[in-house]
C-alpha cells in the first residue's frame, strides 16, 4: 500500500515550526586544555550531558562522592549558562560503575534537587570513558518563563 502523500498545509506547518527552533551552541567546559562541549538548548529546553568528575586540571579524584560532587557542579554551571536551575530539571540519569554507591551519591542528590524531584534513573555500567571515572550524569530542564 502507498503512503499518501502529505497535504501541503501540513507540511508548511511542519517547516514552519522546524524554522522556529532556536538553538544555541551550550557550555564549553575547558578540562586539561581541552574544550568537552557539555550543553544544548532548543525553544526552551536543555539537555546536559557528558558530567563526569573531572576536575578542570584533568585530575580525577579516587572517590565516588568527591567525582560525583564535582560533576554535581558542573551540572549547575551548565544550567546557570543556559538561563536556567535546578528547578528546571524534569530529568536526570546517573551512571555509576559500582551500584552500591547509591548510598554514597544520594545525599548530594537529594540537597541540590530539595523539594524538586525530576524524574530519575540510576543506570550500573562496566566502564565510563576513563576507567578511573565511576560516575557520570546527564539531565534535560525546561526552561520556565516567570
Amino acid at each position: 500500500m502507498n503512503n499518501p502523500t502529505p497535504a501541503p498545509k501540513a507540511i508548511r506547518k511542519l517547516l514552519g515550526i522546524l524554522s522556529s527552533i532556536h538553538r544555541r551552541s551550550g557550555v564549553t567546559l575547558i578540562i586539561k586544555n581541552r574544550p568537552v562541549k557539555t550543553e544544548r538548548e532548543a525553544n526552551g529546553v536543555v539537555w546536559v550531558s557528558g558530567l563526569v568528575g573531572m576536575n578542570f586540571d584533568g585530575t580525577i579524584p579516587e572517590s565516588t562522592k568527591d567525582q560525583f560532587d564535582i560533576a554535581m557542579r558542573d551540572l549547575n554551571t551548565c544550567l546557570i549558562a543556559a538561563g536556567s536551575s535546578s528547578n528546571d530539571v524534569v530529568k536526570v540519569r546517573v551512571f555509576l560503575t559500582d551500584i552500591n554507591d547509591r548510598s554514597i551519591i544520594n545525599p548530594k542528590r537529594i540537597e541540590y534537587f530539595g523539594e524538586h524531584k525530576p524524574a530519575s534513573t540510576l543506570l550500573e555500567v562496566s566502564a565510563l570513558v576513563d576507567p578511573r571515572m565511576k560516575v557520570e550524569i546527564e539531565a534535560e530542564a525546561v526552561i520556565t518563563k516567570s
